[in-house]
């Protein structure tokens, strides 16, 4: 007989097909607005507003039919998520946020904007000509239907997702065969621990859009100069509003972020064996509050540029320690699941400077300060949470990060998870077996040294190495940096009204679709993952290159969340579940990462040929995940 969760997984599988089905019939009148040109005609805005009049004048019982199902869908969800809180803790949690996302949408967005149109002028039944509407602002009116349209979208996406999540969690819960070693069909929830470990890496993801929304707040502008204001009081000290930079300069004020992180990254592991995981971990915080703070309160271009070095220091060290604290602690059989809790809470700090950048982010006011400042106040509470994770066996003295290589997670990037894991352990029993027995002591407990991996003659090795490096090169050659430290301004340029909204959607999908990933990294391999999201990611791309061009801002709009959904399906979490199997590739990560964030606007502009082509930059793109397609599925071969 059926479970109880079975029936409630129907209830949200029939309930959100409906509601689907609705929003996509408003592709009626939407198209028209969004997927056209910013200049949107007036037949079309006449259009648009009588079919609007149809369905705000609708009968009682199709709005009351379609609220009972939003409300039994998101019931569902949450009694699904109150009768097994582990098991469905990422898919029913994801499901419900999607749908109070998409409640909240339609009540903010769609309702207030239907209440402004006059939609009782063109009812059905009534006299209506275009004249009748003079007394309206087209601006206005346009502005209106394209927030609606805008809106609708972004329901209609967060009703796909919650199909899809939903999907995934049939899939990773049927049964298994041909398994060497079960694995659970859900990960168990980590020790506190290993959670308050992964949240270090939610300021990574944090500056990674910090400054996405808050370009047209942070450079001054002929409509927005400088002016003093006063920083969180009225009382406060006054510092300029804005600063006057360029483009070029806003873009290495984002990339100075990755500089620090590159040299952090190196130098990780020592500081790991000297002061153990927490005690780096504390000290990362507390050189990020300080880079907050540096920004936060910073008045000219270089000491913004400080400011973010500092802070990609603290978060270069934390993109070390936290994957290989949870490799350390992460039972084989589960590994990449635990080891996707990095990608998770990236996408989290993610999320939440996009949320609170929109507020924040009119220009004039200074308030892109405070998106700044509320870093430095997490990174207080990170230090103080940081004494409950126990040091156990990283305490200084006692053992190197490279101890125990059972313990580590599995190198499984073939899709029976063997074939490099081979490689390297026949490479370091090689290795022992020509050492003496002294130096066999010592090896047995610290595995292989960065220097050791690059000098290294062993084909198994210098496999692997590559293999890594490749990895982490087109995680960051994908594009996906230069999306979420500029999705608004690139979405700007199409279409200003909605820019801010659909980035901030961008972000959450970003979040709920790293999910499904959890629990499909260990049944369908790495090497699955990596090829479909790469050429998921050359696809949309592609396509988001040329909505931009020719200014279809649906279809950018569209592009880009099929970007981050490709990416978030396996170019993102994948690589962050190798960081505990080989040193070096730290520094390709976040050497690509730098040259994308600093020549991204510039080379943007360059290939722009005037104001037509801003979207060529996307093709580049498009060239580098096509080529990551090859080279990573040939690496990965069995």
């Amino acid at each position: 007989m059926p479970s109880v969760q079975w029936y409630l997984n129907k209830v949200i599988l029939v309930a959100t097909s409906i509601l689907l089905g609705a929003f996509f019939v408003h592709w009626l009148a939407d198209h028209a607005l969004i997927w056209q040109g910013p200049v949107i005609p007036s037949d079309a805005v006449n259009s648009a507003l009588r079919y609007y009049s149809h369905i705000y004048h609708a009968p009682r019982f199709y709005v009351t039919g379609l609220s009972s199902l939003a409300v039994a869908a998101l019931g569902a969800a949450f009694a699904k998520l109150v009768l097994n809180p582990v098991q469905g803790l990422l898919f029913d949690g994801g499901t419900s946020l999607l749908l109070a996302s998409a409640a909240a949408v339609y009540t903010s967005n769609v309702l207030a904007a239907l209440r402004y149109l006059p939609l009782d002028l063109v009812r059905p039944g009534s006299s209506f000509s275009p004249a009748s509407l003079d007394r309206f602002s087209e601006a206005k009116l346009t502005e209106a239907l394209q927030s609606v349209a805008a809106s609708h979208m972004i329901i209609a996406v967060s009703l796909t997702g919650v199909l899809a999540l939903q999907g995934a969690q049939g899939y990773a819960e049927r049964p298994q065969d041909n398994w060497d070693q079960p694995v659970p069909a859900v990960a168990p929830a980590p020790a506190p621990q290993d959670s308050d470990a992964a949240k270090k890496n939610r300021q990574y993801g944090y500056h990674i859009a910090s400054l996405n929304s808050l370009a047209s707040s942070l450079q001054c502008s002929r409509t927005a100069p400088a002016r003093p204001v006063p920083f969180l009081f009225p009382s406060g000290p006054a510092l300029p509003s804005c600063l006057e930079i360029s483009d070029a300069e806003f873009g290495a004020i984002t990339s100075a972020y990755t500089v620090g992180g590159l040299g952090a990254s190196l130098m990780a592991g020592r500081a790991v064996d000297k002061w153990g995981k927490r005690g780096t971990a504390v000290k990362a915080a507390a050189v990020l509050a300080l880079g907050a703070v540096a920004v936060s309160v910073g008045s000219s271009f270089a000491i913004l540029v400080l400011g973010r070095i500092l802070i990609g220091i603290a978060c270069g060290i934390a993109t070390v320690v936290v994957p290989l604290h949870l490799a350390s602690v992460a039972p084989p059989a589960i590994a990449g699941s635990i080891g996707i809790l990095t990608q998770i809470s990236i996408n989290v700090g993610i999320f939440a400077a996009q949320a609170f950048s929109i507020p924040l982010s009119k220009p004039m006011t200074g308030n892109w300060r405070i998106v700044q400042l509320i870093s430095a106040v997490v990174a207080l509470g990170q230090i103080g949470t940081s004494w409950f994770i126990p040091d156990g066996h990283d305490r200084p003295g006692e053992e190197p990060i490279m101890a125990d290589e059972e313990e580590r997670a599995p190198l499984a990037l073939a899709s029976d998870r063997a074939s490099l894991e081979d490689d390297l352990a026949a490479a370091q029993r090689h290795k022992r077996d020509d050492d003496d027995d002294a130096d066999a002591d010592v090896e047995d407990e610290r595995g292989l040294s960065v220097g050791e991996v690059l000098r290294s003659t062993d084909a198994g090795v210098r496999k692997a190495l590559w293999t890594l490096v490749a990895v982490m090169l087109f995680q960051q050659l994908s594009g996906i940096n230069a999306v979420m430290y500029y999705s608004t301004s690139i979405l700007t340029a199409v279409n200003p009204t909605s820019a801010q909204k659909v980035s901030l959607f961008m972000t959450l999908v970003n979040l709920v679709m790293t999910f499904p990933a959890v629990f499909l990294i260990d049944r369908v391999g790495r090497r699955s993952l990596l090829v479909l999201s790469l050429l998921l990611l050359s696809l949309s791309t592609a396509v988001l290159g040329w909505a931009i061009n020719h200014d279809r801002f649906g279809l950018a709009s569209a592009g880009i969340i099929a970007f981050v959904v490709s990416f978030a399906l396996g170019l993102g979490p994948v690589p962050f579940v190798l960081v505990g199997e080989l040193p070096p590739k730290e520094a390709v990560n976040w050497l690509a990462n730098l040259g994308v964030g600093l020549v991204f606007l510039p080379l943007r502009d360059a290939l722009a040929r005037g104001s037509g082509g801003t979207g060529t930059v996307f093709w580049i793109f498009t060239a580098a995940t096509g080529l990551g397609v090859l080279v990573t599925g040939r690496l990965l071969q069995r």
